[in-house]
């Protein structure tokens, strides 16, 4: 399996009935994109209902930020700790939306 397979597996596995965050979670890097600000993961799940965040797969964020990394709505503007205690102060990329007037040129 390759990444892009994998990463439409765990897209996929999030349409099972128990699941169902992924629009959750779209909307909230869609709301991201559009600020023009910079973000990372921990804002995005920061941003996540208590359902959300707990119940979703650990694999959903990444899946769907590279996703709009592909389609070129976001890219890496740097890189930042994270303050997750789960993450263990691990590298996140800080991410940008491109703005409707960048992606034209």
């Amino acid at each position: 399996m390759n990444t892009d397979e994998a990463i439409e597996a765990v897209v996929a596995s999030d349409e099972a009935p128990h699941r169902g965050h992924r629009s959750v979670i779209q909307k909230v890097i869609d709301d991201l994109i559009a600020t023009g600000e910079a973000f990372t993961a921990d804002t995005v799940t920061a941003a996540l209902d208590e359902d959300t965040r707990t119940l979703a797969s650990p694999y959903l964020v990444p899946a769907l930020f590279r996703r709009a990394s592909q389609a070129g709505l976001i890219h890496v503007v740097g890189y930042a700790i994270s303050n997750r205690p789960s993450r263990h102060q691990g590298v996140l990329r800080v991410w940008r939306g491109v703005l409707a007037n960048e992606a034209a040129a």
